[in-house]
């Protein structure tokens, strides 16, 4: 059904579709797959560096007519090497947007407050189960069409990224757009990376963001989020990853701790009171 989904939006973008799209066809709020991810209030506290984590994967984008826009993202990355070792992303940004002109086309370029952004990575195999950091990254988009989608029967937006290729196509939820503030928020408010736990990590943190952020945030058309196209749940509390099946995502949980830091704790305060009684008897 996914499939078949995804084909008919994209004839509907091929057939539907204006040959030059107006910019007031971006205002508004959209999202992808079944809209769980959505800007706004909710996704992301910045200034607490806390994310909600919705119950689907998706992408969210929320533009107004003076020119500022917000994004919202949440994604799983797979590992290869390690199945087990699914991460999970969450991202947040805002900033400003601007149309420009692209062969015969009209594309967007985004620029974000480069310390507002936010990103969380749930990562139960590294060194730091949970990192939570600031981010910057643009966006280029060489086109978008606006549609009506035949099955959804909702206005859709179809953004092309970089190189071309079609992203996954946002659905409109909202010709208002449903936004956090607008203005820089980060200038009071401290600028430092942040992590759940005090275990030290190792590497440079801000180079392993820009490593696991060079995908894009907004998901291909052959892997969109929802519920039956690769989503999952991210909780606290116990330290397994389970893959679920095809079409139906995975489910990752990941504690605040390893088990064997839990362990050992207890052994190496028993072994300082032994030591300290020894002393204490010489």
């Amino acid at each position: 059904m996914k499939l078949l989904g995804a084909a008919a939006a994209a004839a509907a973008v091929a057939l539907f579709a204006p040959a030059y799209a107006a910019e007031e066809d971006i205002y508004g709020t959209w999202s992808s797959g079944s809209g769980g991810v959505q800007t706004g209030e909710g996704f992301c506290t910045p200034q607490e560096y806390s994310f909600n984590i919705p119950n689907t994967t998706g992408t969210s984008y929320s533009f107004t007519e003076d020119g500022y826009y917000e994004e919202a993202s949440y994604k799983f990355r797979s590992n290869a090497t390690h199945p087990q070792c699914i991460q999970a992303v969450l991202t947040w940004q805002h900033g400003r947007y601007e149309f420009y002109d692209h062969e015969d086309m009209q594309g967007i370029k985004t620029t974000p407050f480069s310390a507002d952004g936010r990103v969380q990575v749930e990562d139960p195999c590294a060194a730091s189960s949970n990192i939570l950091s600031t981010t910057s990254f643009n966006h280029t988009f060489v086109k978008y069409l606006p549609f009506d989608d035949p099955v959804k029967n909702i206005k859709a937006l179809q953004l092309y990224d970089f190189d071309g290729s079609e992203l996954a196509p946002l659905y409109l939820i909202s010709r208002q757009p449903n936004m956090l503030p607008t203005s820089p928020i980060s200038t009071q408010y401290s600028k430092r990376s942040k992590r759940s736990t005090d275990e030290p990590v190792e590497g440079d943190v801000d180079a392993d963001m820009q490593n696991i952020l060079a995908t894009p945030s907004l998901e291909r058309r052959k892997g969109g989020g929802g519920k039956g196209g690769g989503g999952g749940r991210v909780s606290s509390g116990g330290g397994k990853v389970s893959s679920g099946g095809a079409g139906r995502g995975a489910n990752v949980t990941s504690g605040n701790h390893s088990s064997a830091v839990s362990n050992t704790l207890p052994i190496s305060l028993a072994a300082l009171v032994i030591v300290a009684a020894s002393i204490a008897i010489v």
